[in-house]
């Protein structure tokens, strides 16, 4: 699963239950959702980041006014970043072409999702079921896609 282009366009949401989910759309219209691991390391399969620097120390060169990273040994008591690879739950052909924008509706259930494309549509997506709900056609190509942060108003 997951795209076969370059993907152009991510939006991510928390929702109200704590799972989150990221959308991600390319170049061919293509559309993927997400579902995020927990950043928290508990045991529920997620990703532990308490320490991403953990491996590195900046140290001042004496010649030159110039910041070098260079690699320290970890010790025990530091903890390791365990990498969780994910794949996509959904993948639709949402347009015709590039997805120039991607906007989760107003709602923290995060149901809906908003999409904007160079194929002159917007498009409201329903999550759960991976069914186009409404689309409406422009005349000109969506170059980007903006929703108002308290309500479904789009811009």
């Amino acid at each position: 699963g997951g795209h076969f282009n370059s993907i152009g366009s991510v939006a991510l949401l928390r929702k109200s239950d704590g799972e989150a989910i990221m959308a991600s759309g390319d170049w061919d219209g293509g559309l993927c959702f997400w579902k995020i691991p927990s950043l928290s390391g508990g045991g529920d399969g997620g990703m532990n980041v308490d320490n991403v620097d953990a491996g590195k120390k900046k140290q001042k060169s004496k010649k030159k006014r110039r910041t070098v990273e260079e690699p320290v040994e970890e010790s025990d008591d530091e903890a390791a970043i365990s990498v969780v690879e994910v794949q996509p739950f959904s993948t639709i052909r949402a347009h015709n072409s590039n997805l120039s924008g991607l906007s989760f509706g107003y709602n923290s259930s995060g149901n809906t999702l908003l999409t904007g494309s160079w194929d002159h549509s917007v498009k409201v997506w329903d999550i759960e079921k991976s069914d186009c709900i409404l689309t409406l056609n422009g005349a000109r190509v969506v170059t980007s896609l903006g929703r108002c942060h308290n309500s479904d108003v789009v811009a």
